[in-house]
């Protein structure tokens, strides 16, 4: 492998700074868009399937691309394409912040999820070449502590920033960037040391592209076709977005049979439970996606609250994921299989508290923050785990391809439930509406809505505890 270490000195820790205050900003910039939905809704005129797009659309792009993103820096230098996201990041915060248009939002938001598709995976490879031992594990360590701190000061960030400059508003949440966008570059430019793999696998563009479109072929037909009460262009897509996925799973092979590397590696779904582990991860993190989307639509269109009075209700669980991601070294004790269960039972828990109590009682405010307390611990302790059980069962070769696939079903799964929560909730904020008052018709929009985070938890937990007793019987 040829890389420059940087394993000592103070040029060793600025190198730390700049690649971790990236993956800060990639990290706030994922929930700082919730804070912002309302007033992106009432001043853009954005219709719901736009309003979930502007959140599907960094997802999917960051998802699509993020396996080359990892390949081009192999290739081309981890230092060099590390900046250049940061360069694209920057510059697309900077349409987003000028959009006058929801669908100038979107396509820049989805130029967002470009950049960060080739910031992401240059910091987990830099962090991993430029620093050795007890130094690597002290970069890991601040890099995850960072990532907890991203998700709690996040959407408290963008309420605040709403609210000392008004006349800029929800826009403020994306300009932010820049400055510390300029600022990374400047300090990564001189103190990050470049570095290459041996491997220098080459991208596939192919496979991305079709794989990508199929997925937004499939978000579209759902976002747009439930709002237009599914015209039968919708139901078209929806085919074509099958026809897609098939198309993809075939390219893939083929690339495969050919000696290339896909990014989706089919061989991998005959290890062991690795097929039926992404399907658990997906419906986890669809679940994780789209609560927060819809939680936050209640807040804010429906009970008028401000954004950064909706933001602190989000802080509990953004504490309490963090205590969970904590305690998770001293819960697993030898099987993350055993611990990962109780995770996201726990998390199952607290949106069953949201969904029964809204549905009864409507909104009250200290028992959703107890569902809030139990869904941030359930999320700190499944998520760490969930990316090394999966791939626990593989062997070392596949290991790196299963890594990838994973962090990719993860942002995949994030932008379908936004889809499929989303639909429900819209749906019922229709046929509620002319009936509820409008606060009440929220609540029971967000109930209905929550249904499928509570269906898709509860398979993902069912997949989980199935794949965990087979492991357990393997072993004796």
């Amino acid at each position: 492998m040829n890389t420059t270490a940087a394993g000592k000195g103070g040029s060793s820790w600025l190198s730390l700074a700049a690649l971790v205050s990236g993956n800060f900003m990639l990290i706030v910039d994922v929930f700082i868009v919730n804070v912002a939905l309302n007033e992106i809704r009432v001043e853009l005129a954005a219709t719901e399937a736009e309003l979930q797009l502007v959140v599907v659309a960094y997802s999917v792009a960051f998802s699509a691309l993020l396996m080359n993103g990892a390949r081009l820096g192999d290739r081309y230098g981890r230092r060099r394409l590390y900046l250049v996201g940061v360069a694209i990041f920057m510059l697309s915060s900077a349409a987003c912040g000028l959009a006058t248009t929801p669908w100038g939002l979107i396509v820049a938001r989805a130029v967002q999820g470009t950049g960060a598709s080739l910031m992401m995976p240059q910091v987990y490879s830099s962090l991993r070449v430029l620093y050795d031992g007890e130094a690597q594990n002290k970069a890991f360590s601040i890099l995850g502590a960072a990532q907890g701190l991203a998700g709690i000061v996040s959407q408290i960030l963008g309420g605040l920033l709403i609210l000392l400059n008004p006349g800029l508003g929800w826009r403020l949440v994306f300009l932010v960037n820049i400055p510390f966008a300029l600022l990374i570059l400047m300090v990564g430019r001189i103190s990050i040391p470049e570095s290459y793999s041996e491997d220098r696998a080459r991208p596939d563009l192919g496979g991305a592209l079709l794989g990508s479109s199929a997925a937004a072929m499939l978000l579209v037909s759902i976002m747009e076709g439930r709002q237009q009460e599914w015209p039968s262009w919708s139901l078209q897509l929806l085919a074509l977005s099958f026809a897609g996925l098939i198309a993809f799973l075939h390219y893939e092979h083929r690339l495969k049979r050919a000696g290339g590397q896909p990014i989706l590696d089919i061989s991998t779904f005959k290890t062991g439970s690795f097929g039926l582990g992404l399907l658990a991860v997906f419906l986890l993190y669809s679940s994780i996606g789209s609560f927060s989307f819809t939680l936050t639509m209640l807040l804010q269109a429906g009970l008028k609250m401000s954004p950064l009075m909706a933001a602190m209700i989000f802080t509990p669980s953004a504490i309490a994921f963090f205590g969970g991601a904590l305690a998770v070294p001293s819960i697993v004790r030898g099987s993350a299989w055993k611990a990962l269960p109780y995770g996201v039972a726990i998390f199952g828990a607290g949106l069953l508290v949201s969904v029964s109590s809204s549905l009864a009682f409507g909104f009250q405010l200290y028992v959703m923050l107890f569902a809030l307390v139990l869904i941030g611990l359930g999320q700190g302790i499944s998520v760490p785990l969930a990316l090394s059980s999966v791939i626990s069962g593989l062997d070392r070769k596949q290991a790196g391809m299963a890594s990838g696939t994973v962090s990719t079903i993860q942002m995949m799964g994030a932008a379908f439930g936004v889809a499929a929560a989303g639909a429900l909730f819209f749906a019922a904020l229709k046929e509620a509406g002319p009936t509820i008052t409008g606060g009440q018709s929220f609540v029971t929009a967000f109930a209905v809505g929550t249904t499928y985070n509570l269906a898709a938890v509860a398979v993902s937990l069912a997949l989980f505890a199935s794949i965990g007793r087979r492991r357990d019987e393997q072993h004796h």
